[in-house]
């Protein structure tokens, strides 16, 4: 490997495809994108670009050409770059010939040493990709301790903290919602789901109790329908929650919330 010029194009078998290393802190391989390559390499030989590799062969651009390259059995294109590429380097690089999602990043930091993003990743694919009940949103919202539905990019675009104690409290926060909101899933709810979450979580931290609202979802499905923001779907769980209860009993979130709005500006104003 020494031996050859840096920035000439090589062609490697595609049998020795273990000459070729994969930096964990990359991105994760998409197996729709990898498939759409191999159809093309079939059909019409290697095309576009040549992987780009170090001197260590690790490859820095290419991931999905190269394991495309593979399974269509031909030649692998590449060159050799003789300069460090640092994680953030990386994913720019990436980035020029797919755009990263939000989801990307946060496991590139993840691989990359990161515990708050490792551990936001394995709550992400237990509750998200395995149980496939809650939205990704709705993690969020619970790992930042916030009700409206903010996206991953919070998650990229600041330093957020995830200790093991608040992992903890997450997961078992998490799973509470999981079961209230279960029963919602199996119907025909559509719309933004996340909101509806989002609401459930808001009712637990404000004194909600946790059976009475799990009883109450399950036997009022119907009352759950498609919301569009957070308020409406307080609204939603708030009739849900007091559903046949006595007036004295029962329990007002809507105005819980605007009483935790009026907090949140009044400390942004300070």
């Amino acid at each position: 490997i020494q031996m050859k010029a840096i920035g000439k194009v090589y062609e490697e078998s595609w049998e020795n495809r273990k000459r070729f290393k994969l930096r964990p802190d990359n991105r994760q391989l998409n197996e729709a994108n990898i498939r759409k390559i191999t159809r093309s390499f079939e059909k019409y030989g290697w095309y576009g670009e040549p992987i780009t590799v170090t001197k260590d062969m690790y490859v820095i651009a290419g991931q999905h050409r190269l394991e495309a390259a593979c399974r269509a059995r031909i030649g692998i294109k590449y060159i050799i770059e003789d300069r460090e590429v640092t994680q953030e380097a990386l994913r720019d690089m990436s980035a020029a010939s797919r755009k990263w999602t939000d989801m990307d990043y946060i496991c590139s930091m993840a691989d990359g040493g990161n515990d708050n993003c490792r551990k936001f990743v394995q709550l992400y694919k237990e509750f998200v990709k395995t149980r496939k009940i809650l939205p990704q949103n709705t993690i969020v919202a619970v790992v930042t301790n916030t009700y409206k539905s903010n996206t991953l990019k919070s998650l990229v675009n600041e330093d957020f903290s995830l200790t093991i104690d608040e992992y903890n409290i997450a997961h078992a926060m998490l799973e509470k919602i999981e079961e209230i909101v279960a029963p919602c899933r199996v119907g025909k709810v559509t719309g933004r789901f996340d909101y509806t979450c989002n609401a459930v979580y808001f009712l637990l931290n404000n004194e909600a109790n946790f059976e009475i609202l799990k009883a109450r979802v399950a036997k009022n499905t119907d009352m759950i329908r498609a919301v569009v923001n957070i308020e409406q779907a307080i609204a939603m769980m708030e009739d849900v929650y007091n559903k046949h209860t006595r007036t004295k009993d029962k329990m007002y979130f809507v105005s819980k919330y605007k009483e935790y709005l009026d907090t949140r500006r009044s400390s942004r104003d300070k």
